[in-house]
């Protein structure tokens, strides 16, 4: 627990942009070592992308469960969204038999 409370902390310090915008210069950089023709550090950098961007989507979703006010027990998602309850059947309900809602000719 102790370490997930560190690289949250860390984490927490960089702003999501920077990580959007480094991931977005890691691209190009990528994209002009591969035209240069130096395609193993081109691989390289490209494989810092997605750990960029993943980085910026924890933090986001960090913020959005600290700064939202987000209970552990309730349906609310961290993005404001509001799932349904476990009892809502998926499809309607046409005397007692649940079907599709697809339309027809679909």
């Amino acid at each position: 627990m102790e370490a997930d409370r560190m690289v949250e902390d860390q984490v927490r310090r960089v702003p999501p942009s920077l990580l959007v915008g480094l991931a977005l210069g890691s691209m190009a950089l990528s994209a002009a070592f591969a035209v240069a023709g130096k395609l193993k550090v081109a691989n390289f950098i490209g494989q810092w992308v997605p750990s960029l961007l993943i980085l910026a989507t924890f933090d986001r979703l960090m913020q959005g469960e600290s700064g939202s006010g987000f209970q552990a027990g309730s349906s609310a998602l961290p993005n404001g969204v509001v799932g349904s309850s476990a009892s809502t059947g998926i499809g309607s309900s046409i005397a007692g038999t649940t079907g599709t809602t697809r339309t027809p000719g679909l």
